[in-house]
């Protein structure tokens, strides 16, 4: 059940009482594990503490019961829903390539229907959505990115991973000083955010029940340029021209990287290649 309910929409957490007979248990579930609290008596002698509960959920707004908190729905009434992108929008502090602050920066959802919408169905993990946007109209993203159609990527990444943006921004960057022509075929990175559990104010933090270092991840938004699936591919010689271009333009950026590597030094080698001897031609 807590699956379903993490894939059900863009969440950071989720939250679900588990009543067997008159024992219940609180279960929190989130990108990293479940925590899920001692039996109480629910009828009779923690008979409050369940009332808490009811009153905490009660209250609630739609991120304190897990929402992705830049995930910002249309107020109507008792007919609101948190369910149906087309009724909400991405609000978040991001950076783009190039610029030194990050700043505020708002997207609409662009859904046509559920096949549009990409989400791995697992609780713990990457959880990783994709979903179509477009930048809002009359915001500061609309004047950047007008009338592009994009996607926002949101996952969950280990914390000691590499990070995607900066990987795609150092491609780019070598790509373009060196093989241009193989830029078309490298996701077009519009801005990012990385936030921590501590930055985006998730409940482990406040359980003061910290993960392990090897269990530590954060939430990294990516806002990139939309791109047809592999599956709109209608003919061989489609397919053939796709693979082709995939094999050549890997093969210019890992041999980019690898001379930049060797001339410039780099702290750590980029792309996986930290064994590769500085003999290597």
């Amino acid at each position: 059940y807590m699956e379903h309910l993490m894939f059900s929409t863009i969440r950071s957490f989720g939250i679900g009482l588990l009543i067997e007979d008159d024992d219940m248990r609180i279960w929190y579930g989130y990108r990293m594990g479940i925590i899920v609290t001692r039996k109480f008596k629910w009828l009779k002698d923690d008979d409050l503490t369940f009332l808490r509960c009811i009153s905490a959920i009660g209250h609630a707004d739609v991120h304190g019961m897990g929402n992705f908190p830049g995930l910002h729905f249309l107020e109507m009434g008792e007919n609101t829903s948190t369910s149906r992108y087309e009724v909400s929008h991405l609000s978040m502090m991001a950076r783009r390539p190039g610029a030194s602050e990050a700043e505020l920066l708002e997207f609409s959802f662009d859904v046509q229907g559920d096949s549009d919408v990409y989400a791995e169905f697992s609780m713990v993990g990457r959880g990783t959505s994709v979903v179509p946007v477009m930048a809002k109209p009359g915001t500061m993203a609309h004047a950047y990115f007008p009338d592009e159609k994009l996607v926002v990527k949101i996952g969950w990444p280990h914390a000691t991973s590499r990070a995607e943006d900066s990987t795609i921004i150092a491609v780019r960057k070598v790509l373009k000083e060196k093989k241009p022509q193989y830029l078309p075929y490298i996701v077009d990175l519009k801005c990012s955010d990385t936030r921590t559990i501590s930055e985006l104010g998730l409940p482990r933090v406040a359980m003061h029940i910290a993960p392990e270092k090897c269990e530590l991840r954060v939430c990294r938004t990516l806002v990139i340029k939309r791109y047809q699936r592999l599956e709109t591919v209608e003919s061989v010689e489609d397919f053939k021209k796709i693979f082709v271009d995939i094999v050549r333009g890997t093969k210019s950026v890992v041999g980019c990287f690898i001379k930049v590597w060797l001339t410039r030094g780099y702290p750590s080698a980029p792309l996986g290649l930290r064994n590769i001897p500085h003999s290597t031609p």
